[in-house]
């Protein structure tokens, strides 16, 4: 069974550009890594408190690493997220909807500021490790949204389909393609994975989110 898969558009020059790694646990967690043009990393977490519709997350206000390796957002099928950092610390961390009872929820949302600028995928990388997704419409700024359950996926007909298995558990995402509305941070290009608000379990109503931004 392949446990990585990579996140791909191919675009302009018909190369494939990595936008971000999925990796997948032997209980069936998965975990994400945004690419990042220079190993250049901005993460933490945020609250959304109850009431409020959206919140201004300002990246470079969070925790900051140039690493070979990306921090890691992981979701435990059990209903567990957790932001871990190249070093090894983690974050708070938060209760989540377990696997079983999504239902078409939104799990994350990754937006690109600039295709161009990521890195190609290798020559003659196993092409089953791959989600490759094409670009149409040759967009440099976009975005990929994922959600997951089975049943839920069927209002969202235009989304790939991917069926993620551990041994002891499994959940199906959907991945779509999108133009971004996501603003601009200070010029800068790269990859922002932001996750968790629809799928978190917070008994005062707040939304909770992690995010990871690769610059």
């Amino acid at each position: 069974m392949t446990r990585e898969r990579y996140f791909v558009i191919k675009h302009g020059d018909q190369i494939f550009r990595k936008v971000c790694k999925m990796t997948i646990g032997r209980d069936g967690s998965y975990y994400l890594f945004p690419e990042s043009p220079n190993r250049h990393y901005y993460y933490d977490r945020a609250v959304i408190p109850k009431g409020q519709a959206s919140t201004d997350i300002k990246f470079r206000k969070g925790l900051e690493v140039n690493a070979a390796q990306p921090p890691k957002i992981s979701f435990h099928p059990e209903g567990q997220m957790t932001l871990e950092s190249p070093e090894g610390e983690v974050a708070d961390r938060v209760v989540a909807t377990p696997f079983a009872k999504l239902d078409g929820d939104h799990l994350a949302t990754i937006p690109v500021e600039d295709l161009d600028s990521l890195p190609r995928m290798e020559p003659g990388t196993n092409v089953g490790k791959r989600v490759a997704l094409l670009n149409p419409q040759g967009l440099r700024s976009l975005k990929l949204v994922l959600w997951a359950g089975a049943c839920g996926l069927k209002r969202q007909p235009s989304c790939r389909k991917l069926k993620i298995e551990g041994e002891r558990s499994s959940i199906v995402v959907g991945v779509s393609l999108e133009q971004s509305d996501h603003r601009r941070t200070n010029g800068d290009t790269g990859v922002v994975v932001i996750t968790g608000w629809d799928v978190t379990c917070d008994p005062a109503g707040a939304m909770h989110l992690y995010y990871v931004f690769g610059v």
